[in-house]
């Protein structure tokens, strides 16, 4: 903004009266104004039109946050990608498992755990083989201590595997022997 004063505009080469220092004033604002509004109606043109070309002088630019807004856009489709390629590998990480192949995989053995027996009838016998009569008969439920799983005679039923069992009657006794 320009300040006149009467020494100034003597020195300048004439007299000025208030009144023309006033409208002096006025004009250079007015034109600043216009300038800025058609910068301003420029951008808004472009912007519209989607060429985003922005001609505006560095003070104008700042005024608007021009540069600044595009920057957030490019930063947050940074920050977009970023959280989509995390939840990407997460879900890939946990999912993986379920895609292997489980044939390395075996079940819990049965060694040292406690047991149901889980048919009716069944011969609790000294050794692993059907060739010998049994030692006792055990019901359904009946609970019984696996103590080791043998290979033993074939039985046409249940394959070689034979379990070697403590099992203790309702008087009290103890038995080991083997179960198919």
């Amino acid at each position: 903004m320009r300040v006149y004063n009467r020494r100034k505009s003597l020195e300048m080469g004439g007299l000025m009266s208030k009144n023309t220092i006033r409208n002096k004033h006025l004009s250079d604002s007015s034109v600043k104004q216009k300038q800025q509004r058609s910068l301003i109606a420029q951008v808004e043109q472009d912007r519209l039109g989607d060429s985003f070309i922005y001609r505006v002088r560095s003070n104008i630019a700042d005024m608007l946050h021009i540069g600044r807004r595009r920057e957030a856009k490019h930063a947050g489709s940074i920050i977009r990608v970023l959280v989509i390629s995390l939840v990407l590998v997460l879900t890939l990480t946990q999912a993986g498992p379920f895609f292997a192949d489980l044939s390395g995989v075996h079940a819990e053995t049965a060694i040292n755990r406690w047991g149901t027996v889980t048919g009716n009838g069944v011969n609790l016998r000294a050794q692993s083989t059907s060739a010998l009569t049994s030692l006792d008969t055990l019901n359904l439920n009946a609970r019984v201590n696996v103590i080791s799983q043998v290979t033993g005679q074939m039985t046409s039923a249940y394959g070689d595997q034979w379990y070697k069992v403590k099992y203790i009657k309702p008087d009290g006794r103890a038995l080991e022997g083997y179960l198919v």
